[in-house]
């Protein structure tokens, strides 16, 4: 349950923020008296988009209303009612949603006034800073249902001795479409002076949305509704109990009817429902959904491209079964919910539906920012390009199946409250939920391991290895969600004494309350508050039944000590708390904590008391280090004691060092011999000596077993680099590897090191000395691998040289990072196995002076999946496709029988970047690909690109020099004409 649904105190609270009012009451005589301000349902918007306020003098008018005038608005409702939805700062309804930047006059001095009944004196203006536009209606006609519930409500209004009507109905069913539309409609504006939420004097009506427990007006600066104050209330509600109890006279909201509903699934659904099996599933699923919107179109959704007959019994029995009977309306349409929910399928798209729950209530999202929080919580990979766009697409996928709702910009993106209940339901209640707030992207990533299936085959999800230890959630909360709402002020007290579950990340919090009373809080996040410096000492004293902790990517240079009163904890996560250099050495009264994250902090070493952690199953170390000898001899001897490691009962072990610490190197061998002994089935580990890896390759049970299903090691002697020669990108998609190698420094092929790299999705070969070629590590070894990176190996001279070559080599291989190769002449020589780079997506070279070629005609036909080409600083590149005797020899059918998609050997290439390359005089004399963006910089020999016969249909961006472009030889005028519109200007900044 929201907090903001206990709404006794979420209005005082609202009121006392966003009503601004004159600090006492004039006399009579007062010359300074204010007429009361309001915002009125129809002022215009000013030049920045916010209402205007406006100042209006008070008409009081009698307080019965004719027959005849009824009767004339019930004749006119058809005519005048609207189904636009204005924009939610013109509309104030709800939790009185007003910027909190508003000054207020205390909620005392608003009763004192309505006590005093001296409200005719009282000054009140609400100012919106910004607009937010109203998310679409649904596609089927809605008119009906809210326009009946509307009648009814007028009806009402002649009845002056009942003035309080509550409206209930399920989630979803329109209740606040109907407010809305209540608010603006020329009707309303007839009968009351103002419909508002602050207190004026004249006939006015109050609108409160989304009620779910019953308040006291009169203690939130509300009268309470009756002929001799001139107040009307109309109150939104799921809960009939609620309205018995505020309102006078109750009134059902209306939903679809069987025909409407069916009318919205069928649109949904689109030609799908064209199968008569198909149909009569369909028209049962739709009754399911009780007449609700929201329900029935994000079903009709994720079932959208369904052809099994299978799936849609399976469907309809899901949805049979909920508990429909349920008095709990926040969990009525979890069912519904939680089936779409469930075909969602992919785990990426499931986080990021879960993780957009977080954010306030009833708010409209950047959906750019919405990404980059995914991103930062390292659920949807690194900051990379490719991690954007991922993001981007997810929220259009979510967003198609209507699970988030977006303007018409798409840029920004709501959640609808019932889906959001839903949401917050299974955020925590399950290992799914609890992936979400503990950050694992990498316990669920969908590897393919077609490769290693008999090896792998016992072994179940690494997910199903977090459950045993995962937080046990109670069933109901109070949430206060907050996350990205530009907060710079702590939640009041009743905030913090109520609420079990508070997300407060991503805002502007740079202090906090100094002894919060939270008896009931579990959960605390307040990550990526980057002003927050200092926790007051005495924060933590009333927060025993604390759970998870999150304050990383905070400026916290220590923890208080209060934190040794969280005995409850069993989550503690300060990743990138770059600040902090010492764990204090009470962490180890915490027993019952099962996640310790020191991810990206400084800490100088681990506290001994860490070996009495007897319940933690997951740890992640940073350890500071210096280059600098004076700091380095400053530093503790040890990292970490003796035996400490071995004393846990850890799962996962994270352990990062500075490259080239000699505190490690000499503990190393012993460190190996302890983590040994563990059952882990998460390891990132350094070995500074090809033997340490021996030896846990020999002695540890998890790697015998098979039991290690993620790991990331490095072997050989590392150094801290001032300039990398990789790219960040590379880096980052490596690091993101199921399985992760990285070799540096090495001389020799070593028998440890193949066994790993049997194992691995990722290699990444750093400056070996001596091999020639990449096959020499052997064939067979590279079956598995996905993702492969090669830098400064001074005597490579090919990627494969194939002689012996029998069976398909890196058959699975995605991505290849080639990297200062000096000596690289070319990627392969002689025969190429059937199926070998089968699966390469992207390759891209850099830096490889004697490179005259990358591709020969053979290649083409081998790169079919290719997808995006970069080549860079290749000094002697001539030409991308060799422009040898095979080349030639490549000859077409006619042109007007084939597609251009056949034409082209590439035909999957998307992206061709080509910078900095001064002898290259042509790229391919083959049919050009459909590529999206293509960027070159520094070609000056690269006349003509031969682009004849391109079909530029699918092009987006060509990046380059203008003065280059214009000055480029053209055989088809027409083409570069065509082309010059996609032409943007590259800087060398943008590389």
């Amino acid at each position: 349950m929201e907090i903001s649904h206990d709404l006794e105190t979420e209005l005082y609270r609202s009121i006392e923020a966003n009503i601004s009012a004159a600090a006492s009451v004039p006399g009579p005589g007062d010359k300074n008296a204010l007429k009361p301000e309001v915002v009125s349902p129809s002022s215009p918007s000013t030049n920045n988009g916010s209402p205007s306020t406006v100042s209006t003098d008070i008409h009081v008018p009698g307080e019965a209303f004719e027959t005849t005038e009824h009767s004339q608005m019930s004749h006119d409702l058809e005519a005048e009612f609207q189904m636009s939805e204005p924009s939610l700062s013109e509309f104030l309804f709800g939790q009185i949603a007003m910027k909190s930047d508003v000054r207020a006059t205390s909620s005392v001095e608003i009763n004192n006034c309505v006590q005093n009944e001296a409200v005719d004196r009282f000054s009140f203006q609400a100012e919106i800073s910004g607009t937010e536009e109203v998310l679409s209606l649904p596609k089927v006609n809605m008119k009906r249902s809210i326009h009946c519930t509307l009648e009814k409500i007028f009806e009402a209004f002649q009845d002056s001795n009942r003035r309080r009507i509550g409206v209930y109905g399920r989630g979803g069913s329109g209740k606040t479409t109907m407010l809305k539309n209540l608010f603006h409609h020329s009707a309303t504006k007839e009968l009351f002076d103002q419909v508002l939420f602050a207190l004026v004097d004249g006939k006015f009506l109050v609108l409160l949305d989304d009620v779910w427990e019953s308040i006291n007006l009169h203690e939130v600066g509300i009268p309470n509704p009756d002929p001799e104050n001139s107040c009307w209330l109309v109150l939104a509600t799921r809960s009939l109990d609620i309205c018995n109890v505020m309102a006078d006279r109750e009134i059902e909201m209306e939903v679809l009817s069987d025909a409407e509903a069916l009318e919205l699934f069928y649109c949904q659904l689109g030609d799908i429902i064209d199968s008569p099996e198909i149909k009569s599933y369909a028209q049962a699923i739709s009754k399911e959904c009780y007449g609700s919107s929201v329900i029935i179109s994000a079903i009709g959704s994720a079932l959208r491209e369904e052809n099994s007959i299978e799936q849609w019994k399976l469907a309809l029995r899901n949805l049979q079964s909920g508990d429909t009977a349920s008095t709990n309306d926040h969990l009525f349409f979890n069912p519904h919910i939680k089936y779409c929910y469930d075909r969602l399928k992919a785990r990426d798209v499931k986080n990021f539906f879960l993780y957009t729950a977080l954010f306030q209530q009833d708010k409209e999202i950047d959906s750019s920012m919405l990404v980059d929080r995914f991103i930062s919580e390292g659920l949807v990979g690194r900051s990379t390009v490719a991690a954007y766009k991922k993001g981007h697409d997810i929220v259009v996928r979510l967003t198609n199946a209507s699970l988030l709702e977006a303007n018409d910009d798409g840029l920004m993106v709501k959640m609808h409250n019932v889906v959001r209940d839903s949401a917050l339901e299974i955020l925590s209640s399950g290992i799914e939920g609890y992936q979400v707030l503990m950050r694992f992207p990498e316990s669920d990533k969908d590897e393919d391991r077609s490769f290693h299936e008999s090896s792998w085959a016992n072994n179940n999800k690494l997910v199903d290895k977090f459950d045993s230890f995962s937080i046990q959630m109670p069933r109901i909360h109070k949430y206060l969600t907050r996350a990205g709402a530009h907060l710079k002020e702590s939640p009041s007290p009743e905030e913090w004494e109520q609420a079990t579950m508070m997300f407060l990340m991503d805002n502007e919090l740079s202090s906090l309350p100094s002894n919060p009373r939270c008896y009931n809080l579990i959960a605390l996040f307040l990550q990526r508050n980057s002003s927050l410096r200092v926790i007051p000492t005495s924060f933590f004293d009333s927060m025993s039944t604390l759970k998870i902790l999150n304050l990383s990517k905070t400026r916290i240079k220590s923890l208080p000590d209060s934190f040794s009163r969280l005995k409850s904890l069993q989550v503690l996560l300060l990743r990138d708390c770059e600040r902090l250099l010492v764990l204090p050495s009470s962490i180890g009264f915490h027993k019952s904590l099962k996640v310790l994250d020191l991810q990206g902090t400084e800490v100088t070493h681990l506290p001994d008391s860490i070996g009495k952690l007897e319940s933690l199953k997951q740890l992640r170390v940073s350890f500071y280090g210096s280059i600098n000898r004076c700091e380095y001899n400053k530093l503790p001897s040890k990292l970490v004691s003796d035996g400490i490691i071995s004393s846990l009962k850890l799962r996962e072990l994270g352990v990062f060092v500075y490259p080239g610490d000699r505190r490690w190197t000499l503990s190393a061998s012993g460190i190996t011999n302890e983590i040994s002994s563990l059952k882990l089935y998460v390891l990132y580990f350094h070995f500074p000596k090809v033997e340490n890896l021996e030896h846990f390759v020999h002695t540890s049970q998890s790697w015998k077993a098979r039991e290690l299903a993620k790991f990331n090691f490095i072997v050989g002697h590392d150094f801290k680099r001032i300039v990398s020669l990789v790219s960040n990108d590379a880096e980052l998609l490596y690091n993101e590897g199921q399985r992760c190698l990285r070799f540096v420094n090495g001389e020799s092929i070593p028998d440890p090191v193949v066994e790993v790299l049997t194992r691995a999705t990722s290699f990444y070969l750093d400056h070996h000395l001596n091999i020639s070629n990449l096959s020499q590590f052997g064939i067979d070894c590279f079956d598995g691998l996905k993702f492969c990176i090669l830098r400064d190996c001074p005597e490579l001279v090919g990627i494969l040289d194939s002689q012996d070559q029998r069976s398909a080599f890196l058959p699975f291989l995605e991505y290849l990072s080639i990297n200062y190769l000096w000596n690289l002449k070319r990627i392969w020589v002689g025969y190429i196995a059937a199926g070998s780079f089968a699966r390469l997506r992207c390759l891209s070279i850099h830096a490889c002076p004697k490179l005259s070629y990358v591709l020969t005609c053979p290649m083409l036909d081998i790169l079919r999946n290719l997808e995006e080409l970069v080549i860079e600083d290749c000094v002697s590149l001539k030409y991308v496709v060799s422009e040898d005797e095979d080349v030639k020899e490549i000859k077409y059918a006619d042109v007007d029988s084939v597609s251009a998609l056949e034409l082209s050997p590439l035909h999957m290439l998307k992206v061709l970047k080509l910078h900095y390359l001064p002898e290259m005089c042509g790229i391919w004399r083959t049919r050009w690909p459909p590529l999206e963006y293509v960027s070159f910089y520094d070609c000056p020999k690269l006349r003509n690109l031969h682009m004849e016969g391109y079909d530029d249909t699918f092009i987006k961006e060509i990046a380059a020099d203008k003065g280059w472009w214009d000055s480029l030889e053209w055989d088809d005028l027409e083409l570069s004409r065509r082309l010059l519109k996609h032409v943007t200007e590259l800087h060398v900044d943008e590389l």
